[in-house]
């Protein structure tokens, strides 16, 4: 059980050879009991001879000290013992090879659904070039901004081609303004004063600003759910102020949310959030009795469900749909306001059912990378 960075494959492979030579040693030295010296002999007198020769023969040997010896008697003893388990392992029937080989690595089930939505948002990010429709306008940095105001044509290229787009980067910015993780930027404060007064409490704005499972989706979700809320609120904290203008980042999130690629792609993370990933987590952090190795068929239906989405995404998407076809594990949604949200807003998104399918086919073929 680790997680899915690069450093833990690379942990759980060293476990994997480290068994291995753990098991061989074992068969190794179970063998040498049973055998007798005649039968040991030819073994040995290969394993010193390799011995000898490594080290530029018998007059080297003589000149090692008996520490350095030792160690090198101590090292072709467990040559010996490796051989043998390894002649050994050899000779086992297939399943029993199998079986002696068997290493479950089961990763994070938190980071399987924080890469399915990673592999789902490349797919969908992909697809308007791929479809040739005009994607997510670009959200430039003030940097990037001035060089494709002012810049050259080359500067404006490629001030246009390292800028970031669409939903992710716009719930990465509005974490930024939202819920900064400095205390000393962003409109947090001011946000939760304006939220009591429309709405008569308070809501903390998902931190996007970390790595949190999940994070991107519920504030796809915030922002999808209360997006004339948000709109409203920008635009008073442009009044507000003494220049009477945004700032860049703030001026990015405004024209985002009046983006219909983007508001799209907000819509699809907001669709598998409550379809896929709530229940999923529900159900894989709610039974503390349930061990990894038992959720082999809870994973066939998170794959089975996106698949029936690729296929049917009026599941999803029709007027009639609802949780019992649409929902994983046919639960009741968990937030239904944020599904009535989505098809509010879906008369403005002509593209929302190709965007849909895109990220569920994203999302598939990760999740079967990652089980």
């Amino acid at each position: 059980m680790t997680d899915h960075a690069p450093d833990q494959y690379s942990l759980s492979d060293g476990f994997v050879d480290w068994r291995a030579l753990c098991d061989r040693r074992l068969r190794g030295k179970q063998i040498m009991l049973f055998l007798s010296p005649i039968e040991l002999l030819p073994i040995i007198s290969d394993v010193c001879d390799a011995k000898f020769a490594a080290i530029g023969g018998m007059e080297k040997w003589a000149s090692l000290s008996d520490e350095e010896k030792a160690e090198r008697d101590a090292a072709a003893h467990e040559e010996i013992i490796v051989r043998l388990g390894e002649a050994e392992y050899e000779a086992l029937p297939d399943d029993e090879r199998h079986a002696v080989d068997l290493f479950i690595h089961t990763g994070c089930c938190m980071h399987k659904e924080l890469n399915s939505c990673k592999g789902g948002n490349s797919s969908m990010t992909a697809w308007w070039a791929e479809s040739g429709l005009t994607g997510p306008v670009k959200l430039m940095n003030r940097d990037n901004t001035a060089a494709a105001t002012t810049g050259s044509s080359a500067a404006r290229q490629r001030a246009i081609n390292v800028s970031g787009a669409g939903g992710v980067k716009a719930t990465t910015l509005a974490g930024a303004i939202f819920n900064n993780k400095d205390d000393k930027k962003g409109q947090q404060d001011t946000l939760q004063a304006f939220l009591i007064t429309k709405l008569g409490y308070s809501i903390s704005f998902p931190d996007t600003s970390n790595i949190r499972y999940h994070s991107h989706c519920n504030a796809a979700t915030e922002l999808i759910l209360h997006h004339s809320l948000y709109l409203e609120f920008l635009e008073l904290v442009q009044a507000k102020k003494e220049s009477g203008s945004f700032t860049n980042m703030e001026q990015n999130l405004y024209r985002a949310l009046q983006d219909t690629p983007t508001l799209t792609e907000l819509a699809v993370l907001c669709l598998y959030s409550i379809c896929i990933c709530l229940p999923y987590l529900k159900r894989v952090r709610g039974d503390t009795s349930t061990s990894a190795l038992d959720l082999g068929p809870l994973h066939d239906d998170v794959k089975a469900h996106c698949a029936a989405i690729i296929h049917n995404p009026g599941l999803l998407l029709d007027c009639d749909a609802s949780y019992t076809s649409g929902c994983l594990f046919g639960e009741a949604w968990e937030q239904p306001e944020a599904f009535y949200a989505v098809h509010a807003l879906m008369p403005n998104l002509p593209h929302i059912k190709g965007a849909l399918v895109a990220f569920f086919t994203g999302t598939l073929a990760t999740w079967k990378h990652f089980t």
